[in-house]
């Protein structure tokens, strides 16, 4: 079964390009255009990724991705933000999702990445895994 991949981006030319590119390369994508949205579609049935971004009409990304990480049921899901943002508090507030300590009980996946350094200005604009 192809790997499922949740778009949360309330601009419909993103959602366009990144559904197009990635159904191309065999990936199910599933469309949500507010955070709303995209909690009720994790909920009704789980992506394999999460591609977020952080300005959206109702709860922002930041907060589905912290709501995301706090749940047992969900917090293993990869979410990737993706944001033109660089003001420093966009900054500041995805230093503090990477600083978040893991549930109780539970390992930290191995596979837990930053793909980018905004920071740094390494990779400005890259996206950020959690």
């Amino acid at each position: 079964m192809p790997e499922r991949i949740l778009l949360v981006d309330d601009d419909p030319r993103v959602r366009d390009v990144l559904s197009r590119f990635l159904e191309r390369e065999g990936y199910v994508t599933i469309p949500a255009v507010s955070g709303e949205e995209a909690l009720e579609r994790v909920a009704d049935h789980p992506p394999d990724l999460v591609l977020l971004d952080v300005q959206l009409p109702g709860i922002d990304g930041y907060t589905v991705c912290r709501v995301l990480k706090e749940n047992i049921a969900t917090a293993l899901i990869p979410v990737t933000i993706l944001s033109g943002l660089q003001e420093s508090e966009a900054r500041t507030r995805l230093a503090a999702l990477r600083k978040r300590q893991p549930l109780p009980g539970m390992p930290l996946r191995s596979g837990m990445s930053v793909t980018g350094n905004r920071s740094s200005g390494v990779f400005p604009g890259a996206p950020h895994t959690f």
